[in-house]
């Protein structure tokens, strides 16, 4: 599956943009450990990504569908959704041991904040020129991404409008208000942000134990306010399909450098 998925994306891309080139993995004869960010940049765009919109599709289908079975007719979705999830991963020499996953994420981190030295050192490097072929995409192809667009934000409408995990606040009142759960929570992303500008002027214990605590924070926050107001749930499902609709038609025409 996940091999007939990479030739299937870059046929389709072929297709949409044209412009077909030799991609290369770079590796030899010898099997060896893979990084984390290496797995990434060569199969977000063509599995990754796919994998986790499959698996929240079906997600919302076990949700919403009344039908029975559905196990027994979702299985082979599912198996294609996990393939496409797991195997960069499954079939990675040494995944699984602690000092490689260490390792694996520390050079992901300083992947995902870098801003220079290639696509191999910087994220938003990468990003761009992984999705520059957006910008050569024809009229007429780009009809087929602005109608899955349109698709996503009716996903995101029906959701939002449904009776999904629907709680009646005016009867059973939080007994934190949300609103400050809320502002607590930007006050701490904030923290964070602050955090990771300056910590290279403080000392590694010091800033290590604040990340810690902010960390917790978030988390404990995050917690609190689906606790509180159940509605939180399907707002933060509508959003995750308007915010990708939104993107992708900013990718689209250009609106946003990293949509």
């Amino acid at each position: 599956m996940f091999h007939i998925q990479t030739k299937a994306n870059y046929m389709t891309q072929t297709i949409l943009v044209g412009g077909a080139k030799y991609r290369p993995t770079g590796r030899g004869f010898v099997t060896q450990h893979t990084p984390m960010d290496e797995q990434y940049r060569f199969f977000a765009s063509s599995h990754l990504y796919l994998g986790v919109e499959m698996a929240a599709g079906l997600i919302i289908m076990g949700m919403f569908s009344e039908a029975k079975q559905y196990f027994g007719r979702t299985w082979s979705l599912w198996l294609a959704s996990l393939s496409f999830l797991a195997s960069p991963f499954w079939f990675n020499p040494l995944t699984f041991d602690w000092n490689i996953v260490t390792t694996d994420y520390i050079k992901f981190i300083s992947w995902m904040r870098g801003t220079s030295g290639g696509s191999a050192r910087s994220w938003s490097i990468w990003y761009n020129e992984e999705f520059s072929y957006y910008s050569k995409i024809p009229s007429t192809s780009k009809i087929w991404f602005v109608i899955k667009s349109v698709l996503y934000l009716c996903i995101a409408e029906g959701i939002a409008k449904s009776d999904l995990l629907k709680a009646d606040t005016t009867l059973n009142a939080p007994v934190v208000g949300v609103s400050l759960v809320v502002g607590t929570i930007v006050v701490l992303f904030l923290l964070l942000w602050l955090l990771s500008t300056v910590e290279h002027h403080m000392p590694y214990p010091i800033r290590r134990t604040i990340g810690i605590l902010i960390s917790i924070g978030l988390m404990v926050s995050c917690t609190a306010i689906f606790i509180e107001d159940t509605n939180f749930f399907r707002f933060s499902l509508a959003a995750y399909y308007a915010i990708g609709a939104m993107s992708q038609l900013g990718l689209l025409f250009g609106v946003s450098k990293y949509s």
